[in-house]
């Protein structure tokens, strides 16, 4: 298992940081989502129109707020996929893990910017 600097040292030497160009709008879009899901009670099952129609509110929000780094996440394209794979975890039925699956996907999406901060600062020569 890696420590903190062991794993910080393998991504400087691997360099696979331009996957977030990639990978952000997704991942942006997903936690949208999560966090759609995550407002409505936990005890009740959650309409898949209905989402979309909070996830859209939701990243307009975002956008506006600067919650988000990429414009692209707010589409219905990838809001539909984010509802498709939280319909696979059984989250769009009545859940107690919806706050776990939006922490889950929120984290992820920190990784993905600390990433990119890593990039930056390795391009503009303050890291090593």
């Amino acid at each position: 298992q890696l420590d903190a600097g062991s794993a910080r040292d393998l991504l400087v030497a691997a360099r696979p940081f331009r996957s977030g160009a990639v990978l952000k709008p997704f991942l942006e879009a997903y936690r949208i989502v999560a966090d759609a899901v995550a407002i409505f009670p936990p005890d009740t099952a959650v309409d898949q129109a209905e989402l979309l129609e909070a996830s859209i509110a939701l990243g307009k929000q975002y956008e506006a707020q600067r919650k988000i780094q990429s414009v692209e996440s707010v589409s219905t394209v990838l809001f539909d996929s984010a509802i498709k794979l939280a319909a696979n975890r059984g989250i769009l039925e009545a859940s107690a893990t919806r706050s776990e699956f939006a922490a889950d996907i929120t984290a992820i999406v920190s990784h993905l910017y600390a990433l990119e901060a890593l990039e930056a600062g390795l391009d503009a020569g303050i890291t090593s």
